[in-house]
């Protein structure tokens, strides 16, 4: 396991920005704003963007349909009222393969009852 800087593509709805989501990581910047592109600037523009402590906001609104594959391998389309874009740098522990770790890779030490 390693720990590694990667980009986290959020979404942040509605109209008091009351919600947000986390709709992708990428191993780099490029990949993470080609994602963005792709995703709502379908008409070939390119976003601008400020640069914040390393976050990066897209201040572009409207209703976006999201789609993602379920845990069953379905498709599902999900529709947002979509106010900000963000790519933040974070940090995420990394198996050998390239996955995020989740919860369940780690295992709490084995402890022996009544040692203290």
């Amino acid at each position: 396991m390693k720990i590694k800087k990667m980009y986290s593509v959020y979404i942040i709805c509605n109209n008091y920005l009351s919600h947000s989501y986390r709709i992708g990581v990428f191993k780099n910047f490029t990949k993470a704003m080609a994602f963005v592109k792709k995703t709502f600037y379908g008409r070939g523009e390119y976003p601008s963007y400020s640069l914040e402590w390393n976050n990066i906001t897209n201040l572009e609104s409207g209703d976006y349909e999201i789609s993602s594959v379920d845990s069953f391998g379905q498709e599902i389309t999900e529709s947002y009222d979509v106010r900000e874009v963000k790519v933040l740098e974070e940090l995420f522990v990394v198996d050998e393969y390239g996955n995020i770790a989740s919860i369940g890779d780690f295992q709490a030490p084995n402890y022996i009852q009544g040692d203290s």
